[in-house]
């Protein structure tokens, strides 16, 4: 026997063996109507012993989500939005109240960890509306979430019609992640915002599954067949998108690091320890790195997009593997605590080293270590104190090509004349230092000769300068109008202050083949012409712009093989030609010039019959053959530039160009 409820609210008993005949007629107005998903409903009054009984819970609950912001920020940041419009939406506030006071506590602490470091960089401000997309109109937002989530907003708003009240709320809770997703900016990195998309995806995904559970069971004139198909055609609409999801996985890269009988490995765990910090390669899973040996520098991708100032270490990474200044490297190897540099092709050839070092290292680090098969892989140990190659240069060493403005060692002040003497050392006239610096065949700097001042011997603003056969070293000084003929050490030979009236402003200077000097006085609008003991030869010039007239005239430069003399005359936008007495012989236009102050240089190849012509205004070089027909322009290969070039010097095969706004020297290959 059981007893079982009525409709009506009877209870009645039927016999195991009752017939159906037997059993009381059920009241045709009482039958309920078929179950729905209804939620129950709410009690308005919260007794204590009901906050008690719920209290722990949330506890519990504000306890993980604390724990959260060291694991993952962005989850975090998630649970607190949703939580946070639960809080206005749902009852049970006090118990909200209580797991957002728990999570807080817990939290705190991480936040301010992770908010300190002297390494990071300013943070953005927090309301920006529409980071995670270009152009954030409304438009362009709809376009976005129309193409992220496709057929999903059908099933969605499907899966709403059928949801219950508190369904809805919880629904609307997480929507506010599309919201702090196009209208916050936690970090530098856009990308980090896609991870609320994510976790909106996730969620929501439940009411699309709900959605088609719906259709799948959902009867139509007492059939489920039509539901059955529709649920069937949803799926396949939001299928592709899944799939299309999977290419960049498939189309992604992977690597394998052999750990045992590897030289590699074996050279390093024999020879290095875990605690030792190796300059490479930024590949993420270089062998090195996963040997479990630590590198200075990995992917920044991380600290990048946590606000650290990875643009410092950007710098960091290319001085160490492009400075050209022995000293400068080692400092900084120490500085940073690198045991080991690894070159490898990666370093070489790669997108992040423009202008590799690696002849520095080879020249003055040890190599302990080098196999081909790892990618032409090559290490030098960095030793504790500095190797006697390095030892034996003066300290703080610097070089013309990374020069840098300045009135130390290898630095410039808007230098303006540059000049190689028959050894291949390279002279440049710092001009605002007053002095000359030495630089060897290399670029490194060797020494300085010249003091500032106006006295007998001292230098004012040295401008051009040339070098002899002899190595006597002739300087055009604007300031004090003289010219002064230097030993090769620097000593004075003696100062040339021109022909009658006197230099007024000597620019430039250049040697012809019979050892002869010509100075250009532009303050004069002449040239003059002396021999090596300083006599005047002749003179030529006034101003205007006929031939034989000059107009600021900026530089002179003399064939070898023809002692054709070449001026450059800016103003008037030609350069000259005369023979050897100062007799006009033809002009060429040069369009491009014609500014003030271009500081323009010319400089011949008679072995090529080439000459090269330069502008402070244009950073390139301009090549003429010697009949005056233009072949063309030079430039450094990237990421070497021209930055105001104002002198040039030629030696085997290399055009020296100097710049006086990047106050430095660039070299092109011929």
């Amino acid at each position: 026997m059981a007893n079982r409820p009525q409709a009506g609210g009877y209870n009645y008993t039927l016999s195991d063996n009752a017939t159906p005949a037997e059993i009381p007629a059920e009241r045709e107005t009482e039958v309920p109507p078929p179950p729905t998903l209804t939620e129950p409903q709410q009690q308005t009054l919260l007794t204590p012993e009901n906050f008690r009984a719920t209290l722990s819970g949330f506890i519990f609950s504000g306890v993980l989500l604390g724990l959260l912001p060291m694991w993952n920020s962005a989850v975090f940041i998630t649970a607190a939005a949703i939580l946070g419009l639960l809080f206005i939406l749902c009852p049970l506030r006090l118990q909200m109240v209580a797991l957002a006071v728990t999570s807080g506590v817990i939290a705190l602490p991480q936040m301010l960890y992770l908010s300190t470091g002297s390494a990071r960089a300013q943070m953005p401000k927090l309301l920006h509306w529409g980071y995670t997309i270009d152009h954030p109109t409304v438009a362009n937002v709809a376009k976005y979430l129309g193409f992220i989530f496709g057929f999903k907003w059908l099933l969605i708003a499907l899966a709403l019609v059928f949801a219950t009240s508190l369904q809805r709320r919880f629904f609307l809770a997480v929507f506010s992640l599309l919201a702090v997703a196009f209208s916050f900016q936690f970090t530098i990195e856009s990308l980090a915002n896609q991870k609320f998309f994510h976790i909106w995806v996730i969620i929501v995904n439940l009411f699309v599954a709900f959605a088609l559970w719906r259709l799948w069971h959902l009867s139509l004139v007492g059939t489920t067949l039509p539901g059955k198909f529709a649920a069937i055609a949803a799926a396949l609409l939001i299928i592709p998108g899944g799939i299309i999801d999977f290419f960049p996985i498939h189309n992604t890269g992977w690597s394998e690091v052999t750990y045992k009988n590897d030289p590699l490995i074996d050279w390093l765990n024999k020879n290095t320890t875990p605690r030792d910090i190796f300059l490479t390669d930024r590949f993420v899973n270089h062998p090195i790195l996963m040997a479990g040996r630590r590198i200075l520098y990995g992917w920044p991708y991380y600290a990048w997009s946590a606000g650290y100032n990875a643009g410092k270490y950007d710098r960091l990474y290319a001085e160490l593997f492009e400075s050209k200044d022995p000293w400068k490297v080692f400092r900084l190897l120490k500085e940073n605590g690198i045991n080991y540099v690894a070159y490898d092709n990666a370093v070489r050839q790669g997108q992040f080293i423009k202008r590799p070092n690696e002849q520095l290292y080879a020249t003055y680090f040890l190599k302990v270590f080098e196999d081909n098969r790892y990618n032409g892989l090559v290490i030098y140990k960095v030793p504790d104190t500095p190797p006697p190659k390095l030892a034996a240069l003066p300290e703080g060493v610097s070089n013309m090509f990374e020069g840098g403005k300045g009135s130390g060692k290898g630095q410039f002040d808007s230098p303006t004349g540059i000049a190689v003497d028959a050894s291949g050392n390279v002279f440049v006239a710092d001009t605002n230092n007053g002095r000359i610096e030495k630089y060897s065949p290399s670029g490194t700097f060797l020494s300085t000769m010249g003091i500032k001042g106006t006295g007998y011997g001292q230098l004012g603003a040295p401008n051009g300068i040339a070098v002899d056969r002899t190595g006597d070293i002739y300087v055009a000084d604007a300031s004090k109008h003289v010219v002064e003929k230097l030993e090769s050490d620097g000593s004075i030979i003696a100062e040339w202050k021109g022909p009658e009236a006197g230099f007024y402003g000597p620019r430039r200077i250049a040697i012809g083949p019979d050892d002869s000097i010509y100075v250009v006085d532009q303050g004069r609008t002449r040239i003059v012409k002396f021999n090596p003991d300083g006599k005047v030869v002749t003179t030529w010039g006034s101003k205007g712009n006929g031939d034989r007239q000059f107009d600021d005239h900026t530089s002179v430069a003399v064939d070898p093989i023809t002692n054709k003399v070449y001026v450059a005359d800016p103003r008037n936008r030609r350069i000259q030609v005369f023979d050897s007495d100062g007799r006009f012989l033809t002009k060429w236009s040069i369009p491009e010039w014609g500014q003030p102050a271009g500081f323009e240089d010319l400089i011949i190849d008679s072995k090529t019959g080439r000459l090269y012509a330069s502008s402070a205004h244009i950073n390139s070089v301009l090549i003429f053959d010697l009949k005056g027909n233009r072949l063309g322009s030079l430039t450094p290969k990237p990421p070497y530039k021209l930055d105001g070039p104002s002198a040039l010097a030629l030696v085997n095969g290399k055009l020296y160009v100097l710049n006086m706004h990047g106050n430095s020297v660039s070299v092109v290959d011929l």
